[in-house]
């Protein structure tokens, strides 16, 4: 075999080595903080179903817009880093008896959050302690109305 034809062979070879199973670079960056729809999956450690699941989006001036189980809320927001704190926050007052606890604990989480990190398409939001909720980002839909796709 001639020196030019081995080249060629064991260049390709060399490549899927090196390369690896899967790299960095062939993973999707994660989604930004600002402009996500970002949906609430757990909260104190516990998973959120239902058909009408809490969201929330945050804008690049400062302000977060969402709904949680019943109520819609919009307020403020500050991030320098990692370090995110939110309010004042204001919601309607609809009457909601049955979202009423998790509810509360949803807005309690929201102002008890001193830090955040991205992971992959989740945003985990803590007190520095432990997560007090994880939110998924979403194109706009809620499960509700994936659900519905898929009937």
């Amino acid at each position: 075999m001639s020196k030019a034809r081995l080249l060629f062979a064991t260049v390709p070879i060399l490549l899927v080595l090196f390369a690896g199973p899967a790299s960095a670079m062939d993973q999707e960056p994660p989604p930004p903080l600002t402009t996500t729809r970002w949906q609430l999956v757990f909260l104190n450690g516990q998973p959120v179903s239902g058909q009408d699941l809490p969201w929330m989006r945050l804008n690049d001036q400062g302000k977060v817009t969402g709904h949680a189980f019943c109520n819609t809320f919009h307020g403020a927001y500050r991030r320098l880093g990692e370090t995110l704190r939110f309010g004042p926050l204001v919601s309607t007052r609809k009457g909601c008896p049955r979202s009423d606890p998790p509810e509360t604990a949803f807005f309690d989480a929201l102002a008890r959050t001193a830090v955040f990190r991205i992971r992959d398409r989740q945003l985990l939001l803590s007190d520095g302690i432990g997560i007090l909720a994880t939110l998924e980002a979403h194109e706009g839909r809620n499960t509700a109305d994936r659900k519905k796709d898929h009937d």
